[in-house]
């Protein structure tokens, strides 16, 4: 008789459990794999690993409080979002698929990504969406959104009077933020092309004709920018997460944070690689499950300015929702800031 390794049980437990809801499918009329046995067969996959491009913070809690609730191992893999769907992309063309889930900017996730790379979120069949809980509004083809983290304006403190600060976005046209503009890349991630999209609907191409007049300094992503603006090398950094100035309000750094009604803001969804590729396709759809519920949303979101898809009420007044449409907006973008 051939011998399993616990490995190779987990992998056949799997398959099995795909199977059957590949056959739950065909029916047509079989409902989800109650949670208990979800449990039971993540288990018995043992660990799950999840790629993650929103700040370390937020990865750490998600896994910690999962293994927490399951008793399963979990590991995080943390890139910005542009870097983490390069690697997805690579590794998936290439047929590997070690991530087991993906926890990531929506707008890069879902304008770029093969079909045939990710499970849809009715394929995964979570016990989550039996019930009302989840916002079903917030429940897209291949991606659950999760978290909401509206941009904002970050100023040093030490050199600006919260009175100098912008009462709106036109606010950073004023001649005293001339060189003193921070601003990531904005080709990092789409998350910066909404926001700019949002900045032209709103103000037209004169708001970037002056901007570019500013003469502002770019960064490599909001990290450095944030770093930079903590040290005093300017007095404004757009736009800015609150869970980005964390790291360096942590350590007594001078960095304040201004919202505005209007904004777009960071929004993250859990996606599921394609299940019958990955290592620990239980694992996964656990793990997904568990950050779409009322209780892992929250520890999700357990820091100010993330935004649980729970408590939407919390939104700025004119907030404005991630448009996959706009991630062809790049060479747009890129033009309007002369960079084309």
């Amino acid at each position: 008789m051939r011998q399993f390794t616990r490995r190779q049980a987990a992998r056949v437990g799997a398959a099995g459990v795909l199977a059957g809801l590949a056959g739950a499918r065909d029916a047509g009329a079989q409902s989800a794999a109650p949670l208990d046995a979800l449990i039971q067969a993540a288990r018995a996959e043992g660990e799950v690993l999840l790629y993650c491009s929103a700040t370390d913070s937020i990865a750490r809690r998600a896994t910690e409080g999962f293994t927490r609730k399951y008793g399963i191992k979990s590991a995080y893999l943390r890139l910005a979002s542009t870097a983490l769907l390069q690697r997805f992309s690579a590794e998936s063309q290439a047929g590997s698929f070690p991530s087991d889930l993906l926890l990531i900017n929506i707008g890069a996730a879902t304008a770029s990504l093969d079909a045939s790379w990710t499970s849809t979120m009715a394929d995964a069949r979570l016990p989550i969406l039996d019930g009302n809980d989840y916002n079903k509004n917030f429940l897209k083809s291949n991606y659950a959104l999760v978290q909401i983290a509206p941009w904002q304006l970050g100023y040093n403190s030490d050199r600006l009077k919260a009175a100098d600060v912008p009462t709106d976005w036109t606010g950073l046209l004023d001649p005293k933020f001339k060189g003193q503009i921070l601003i990531p890349e904005i080709m990092s991630s789409d998350s910066y092309i909404e926001f700019w999209a949002a900045m032209f609907d709103r103000y037209g191409a004169d708001f970037f004709a002056r901007l570019r007049a500013q003469t502002p300094r770019f960064f490599s992503s909001g990290t450095p920018a944030m770093q930079a603006l903590a040290a005093g090398e300017g007095l404004v950094a757009v736009p800015t997460l609150a869970q980005t100035a964390i790291v360096v309000t942590d350590k007594g750094a001078p960095v304040v944070l201004k919202g505005y009604d209007y904004t777009t803001g960071s929004e993250i969804g859990v996606m599921l690689p394609n299940l019958a590729k990955t290592k620990h396709p239980n694992a996964a759809r656990l793990f997904a499950n568990y950050l779409m519920s009322a209780e892992g949303n929250s520890v999700l979101n357990a820091e100010p300015g993330s935004i649980s898809v729970y408590d939407t009420g919390q939104l700025p007044k004119q907030y404005r929702f991630e448009d996959a449409k706009n991630a062809a907006r790049r060479e747009e973008i890129r033009k309007l800031f002369g960079q084309g």
